[in-house]
């Protein structure tokens, strides 16, 4: 996420204050089975921002920031990666409707990146949004032995 730190700065600065309105992602499809987890990328939509959509990079580590728009992928036999609400998915549905408050960094001393983002939010809850293993997982927690193995550590912005 270090080469996208400004453009990542400016959507946060942004969206600080702000309700979070809806959270899409992008599932895998085979078929008729949607894979729901783990996304491979997902977009949040901030009141009166610009959408910010968050995945993988390729070095199997980071977590990259796009501010631009979140498309479907055809992936011939394999299936294709389709567009789906999951503004009601167990760790994001809480925070839809709040008012972010504060954003982390996730920085992992281990690979020498920033692997996440932690959001704060108005009502107590938050959400990571972390490359573990070149999965995007997004979860309420950080389990204390991934904190540890990985060296984890939160690196507040300073918006």
């Amino acid at each position: 996420m270090n080469e996208y730190s400004n453009s990542l700065e400016r959507w946060a600065k942004a969206s600080i204050n702000k309700t979070l309105m809806s959270v899409i992602a992008r599932a895998h499809i085979q078929g008729s089975t949607i894979e729901r987890l783990p996304y491979h990328a997902i977009r949040l939509q901030f009141q009166g921002n610009s959408p910010g959509f968050f995945d993988c990079a390729p070095d199997g580590s980071s977590l990259v920031f796009r501010d631009e728009s979140l498309q479907p992928i055809s992936m011939g036999e394999a299936g294709e990666l389709v567009l789906q609400d999951v503004s009601t998915d167990q760790h994001l549905g809480p925070v839809v409707g709040s008012r972010l408050s504060k954003v982390s960094l996730v920085h992992s001393e281990r690979e020498g990146t920033d692997i996440g983002l932690r959001l704060e939010f108005d009502n107590r809850a938050e959400v990571i949004i972390a490359n573990l293993g070149d999965e995007l997982m997004v979860c309420d927690a950080i389990g204390e032995e991934l904190v540890r193995s990985e060296s984890l550590v939160y690196r507040p912005m300073t918006l």
